[in-house]
């Protein structure tokens, strides 16, 4: 990491169900006086994709924190600039992979209880076709393998926020 003033964090995780999780991570965060937190909250209006400005803003950020629990989140299209494989949070990591910036993972803890959201709640919630069906268990295994790729990096696990 280069030396200079003030460090670029980026956060990245999903949002409906992080929402407490993310708030304790900019508290903490915003008690360094050499850190800028760089995260959906503050990113307003973009003229551009929202996948161009999130992997541009992971790339040039110094440092990546993510944080993963229970949910996949957004699978951007190929018309959204995205894959339509890899969530944004997925694909925010990789470009900061790609341009050597290191990455701190936070894990939820399976044995922890979690009473937010989960990607297999979806189920119980009316899964009525085959489709949705199928959405729901790519969902799943999709944040299984996000999950084991962020293994590889500095990571902790975490519970309540």
């Amino acid at each position: 990491m280069k030396q200079h003033d003030v460090y670029q964090v980026f956060l990245s995780s999903t949002a409906e169900d992080l929402l407490e999780h993310r708030d304790r991570v900019l508290e903490a965060l915003g008690r360094l006086d050499n850190v800028k937190v760089i995260h959906q909250e503050r990113m307003g209006a973009r003229g551009r994709s929202t996948v161009e400005d999130c992997t541009r803003l992971a790339r040039g950020s110094d440092i990546v924190v993510v944080i993963v629990a229970h949910r996949y989140g957004w699978v951007p299209s190929t018309e959204d600039g995205g894959d339509g494989v890899r969530s944004i949070t997925w694909l925010e990591v990789d470009a900061a992979v790609a341009a050597h910036k290191p990455v701190l993972a936070f894990l939820v803890d399976y044995a922890c209880p979690w009473t937010f959201r989960k990607e297999q709640d979806a189920l119980v919630d009316g899964a009525d076709s085959d489709v949705d069906l199928f959405r729901i268990r790519n969902s799943v295994r999709s944040l299984n393998d996000f999950r084991r790729r962020l293994e590889k990096y500095p990571r902790e696990l975490f519970g309540e926020p």
